[in-house]
């Protein structure tokens, strides 16, 4: 493997540092952001045309670019109180990301970086300058995934924490196909997906380094998984709960059917007018009134047993 040339180096220079909008230079730790970003093409798009360059970590290009790019060499001295002045401002950047969940709420998506030995984690990364937080877990998720969840995701869906002094939020986003095909859209940024049970996710920090063995008897380690997965469970038990309920309520509003609506089918006795029925109930009842005083009662009924027998002949 070789180094990158001048050319090269310059390059990225006048790309990411000499045309950067003006308040990113103002601060150093604004200024490693587009070095940073320099790093990134670089190994996305640089070293895949040319596989004899070499790979770098940031902390090695930014001390290559320090020593190369002309603008930046009066400091190359100061490089390491920069990079640490830069990581420890990085470390207290608010983070967000999403935790998505297949449609039966049982399975999250886990992404790892591009070597094999890469811990598994949810897409997430840092908040660039006022943005807001659910526009960054959008914006993230679409980098690392290709998928659009801007549709899918809200604020109540959410938990938010603190640690060391930086905020982290994650949105829970249920309801993903399993058959979704997954890319980033920068390359060398991640190396594979997983849809892992939640039952199998870890609830304690130091679960994480141990991981999961896979059928292949590999490790499946994860990163910054653990602190989320117990707000994750209580959160698909109360939506889970809310589905009953939903349920229950369906079958207790149900609409009734068109045959059961339409009302029973109307004698021609029934359709004369009110006062027109109740004066013949008054004729068919002058005989007197039944026991109780209800006329038209079966009680007045008389059996002509000399009718009957005339009508046969008999």
């Amino acid at each position: 493997m070789v180094n990158p040339g001048k050319e090269v180096l310059d390059d990225l220079c006048m790309r990411f540092v000499l045309n950067c909008p003006e308040e990113e230079l103002r601060s150093w730790e604004r200024l490693l952001f587009q070095v940073e970003q320099a790093h990134w093409f670089y190994e996305d798009h640089v070293r895949p045309e040319n596989t004899q360059l070499r790979s770098f970590s940031l902390k090695d290009f930014v001390k290559t670019l320090f020593t190369t790019c002309s603008v930046l060499k009066p400091y190359k001295a100061q490089v390491a109180d920069i990079l640490a002045q830069f990581n420890a401002y990085k470390s207290l950047v608010p983070v967000m990301g999403a935790i998505i969940l297949d449609q039966e709420m049982e399975h999250c998506l886990l992404l790892r970086g591009v070597k094999n030995s890469a811990s598994w984690g949810f897409p997430k990364g840092k908040v660039d300058q006022d943005e807001a937080d659910i526009d960054c877990a959008v914006r993230e998720v679409r980098e690392e995934t290709s998928l659009d969840i801007s549709g899918m995701i809200s604020e109540e869906n959410s938990v938010e924490l603190e640690v060391g002094g930086q905020r982290r939020k994650m949105y829970f986003v249920a309801g993903v196909d399993r058959q979704t095909l997954f890319a980033p859209k920068m390359r060398g940024e991640v190396g594979n997906y997983a849809w892992m049970p939640i039952s199998e996710l870890p609830t304690k920090y130091k679960a994480e380094g141990a991981g999961v063995i896979t059928e292949d008897d590999g490790k499946f380690k994860f990163w910054q998984v653990w602190m989320y997965v117990k707000p994750l469970k209580a959160w698909i038990k109360r939506q889970k709960q809310k589905k009953k309920q939903k349920a229950k309520l369906v079958v207790l509003k149900r609409k009734p059917t068109a045959a059961s609506k339409a009302p029973p089918a109307a004698s021609e006795k029934d359709t004369l007018p009110r006062q027109k029925k109740k004066e013949q109930g008054g004729e068919a009842n002058k005989g007197g009134a039944s026991p109780g005083g209800r006329k038209g009662s079966l009680l007045q009924f008389r059996f002509d047993r000399g009718l009957v027998l005339a009508a046969f002949d008999l």
